[in-house]
């Protein structure tokens, strides 16, 4: 876990559009960098090549997952092709939790990050298509302040691609980091879950997930989307680290009562090589 102080989103944005003096906003840092990458140096048709945003970031700061906890807000990347090329959705390799001071945690990304995409590529193609990818790219980077960040990028595989055998090996990386969807019957845990409902609003769940002694440092990254709010978070191991137990509240976000069946997320676990992985998980919110 990282621990980071930070001021308030609300600051960093005013901070951003110029409510401070101009001599202190000459002094914004910029952590982080983006720029966009492939796997490949050529289109072919009816074939697929990886294109994502890679982000530089500087030490001591992180970017934000896709559910970016109780602060902050996702990284988005939204990428543009040539007519007749199709995109699949955007993947988010495994983040990192950091523990806030004043309680609570966030997820995301420090040091670098990769965010990609397969590009399906028609069997039409003709030689004389438009190799010239986009994405409009924004986030939030925190360290003592919060400070968003945007880019407009541009990339012409048959011009840039020149740099796809170093590309491969980054993809390479951050395709290990994916979630691994298994069944029920492959997961490593055993896992328990007890909803309690407390009223139409709010459901607390409880984990118990028990372990084979092969995994350790089990936790819990929850994915609630735009409907959902998630409270209250705590991890308890057991001694001897062969269970886990795991309690949330899950809120509606709004004051309807809460109607989604599902809390998707990520039970991620550390191998004895202290290697990270994740399974994606699950959890029923209806009425038994």
């Amino acid at each position: 876990m990282f621990n980071y102080m930070r001021t308030t989103l609300v600051f960093s944005m005013l901070f951003l559009a110029g409510l401070i003096s101009e001599s202190f906003s000459q002094e914004i840092p910029t952590p982080v960098t983006a720029k966009i990458v492939s796997d490949s140096s050529e289109i072919n048709p009816g074939e697929s090549i990886k294109l994502g945003v890679l982000f530089d970031i500087d030490p001591g700061w992180h970017i934000y997952w896709k559910y970016p906890g109780e602060t902050g807000l996702p990284t988005k990347v939204n990428f543009h092709a040539p007519d007749g090329f199709n995109l699949d959705v955007i993947n988010w390799p495994l983040p990192m939790a950091f523990e806030k001071p004043e309680g609570g945690m966030d997820y995301g990304y420090e040091e670098s990050a990769l965010l990609w995409t397969d590009v399906f590529i028609p069997l039409d193609l003709s030689e004389s298509e438009s190799g010239e990818f986009s994405a409009e790219v924004s986030w939030i980077s925190c360290r003592e302040i919060c400070i968003p960040g945007k880019a407009d990028l541009k990339y012409d595989i048959k011009t840039e691609g020149s740099e796809h055998l170093e590309n491969e090996a980054i993809f390479e990386k951050w395709q290990s980091l994916m979630p691994i969807v298994v069944s029920e019957e492959e997961t490593p845990f055993e896992i328990n879950a007890n909803r309690i409902k407390i009223d139409d609003h709010e459901v607390k769940i409880e984990l118990d997930i028990i372990s084979n002694g092969q995994y350790k440092q089990v936790e819990f990254y929850p994915n609630p989307g735009i409907t959902l709010r998630i409270a209250n978070l705590k991890t308890v191991e057991s001694e001897k680290g062969m269970k886990t137990n795991i309690s949330f509240d899950v809120f509606s976000r709004s004051t309807k009562e809460i109607t989604d069946k599902e809390l998707s997320g990520l039970l991620v676990y550390s191998h004895e090589s202290e290697k990270r992985s994740a399974i994606e998980i699950d959890i029923n919110l209806a009425d038994n």
